[in-house]
């Protein structure tokens, strides 16, 4: 079972005209695989746009490398386009993704799928939502782990 993923670029110029587009990413989409994976290996515009444009929309997992991403992925989808984060988000209500990765103003964001549980509701029991977008750099689960230091 995957992780499942979407990796959004933000092409917004000059606040004015907006362009998101998006690839699917079926496996290890959480944070401390995918999430770090963009921060260490697609930290600028030109790399995120490689990714997005040579993967033609698909990856099976994100690997350092664009030439490793396209090999090992079996499948193809195409690229998602959307006239602004809003619309795109919305879209993805009754998604199956678990994690957005969004690139914007030169820094990754990531959104979760969250869920409450509401044990009076009519069409099962957990009403699922998508969290605010916040820094990925700040998240803990992208900090490095602590050297841990031998006591003898």
């Amino acid at each position: 079972m995957g992780t499942r993923s979407r990796i959004v670029l933000d092409q917004t110029l000059d606040n004015k005209t907006s362009n998101i587009v998006s690839m699917y990413c079926h496996y290890d989409g959480y944070m401390e695989y995918t999430g770090k994976m963009l921060l260490e290996h697609y930290s600028d515009k030109r790399s995120v746009q490689n990714l997005l444009a040579l993967t033609d929309g698909y990856a099976s997992v994100l690997k350092e490398t664009i030439e490793e991403t396209i090999e090992d992925s079996v499948n193809h989808e195409a690229l998602m386009f959307h006239d602004s984060v809003h619309h795109f988000m919305n879209d993805q209500e009754d998604s199956d993704l678990e994690f957005i990765y969004l690139f914007k103003n030169d820094e990754w964001y990531v959104s979760k799928r969250n869920f409450v549980r509401c044990d009076d509701r009519f069409q099962g029991e957990n009403y699922f939502y998508w969290t605010k977008f916040v820094k990925l750099a700040d998240q803990k689960e992208v900090q490095p782990k602590p050297k841990l230091k031998v006591v003898h």
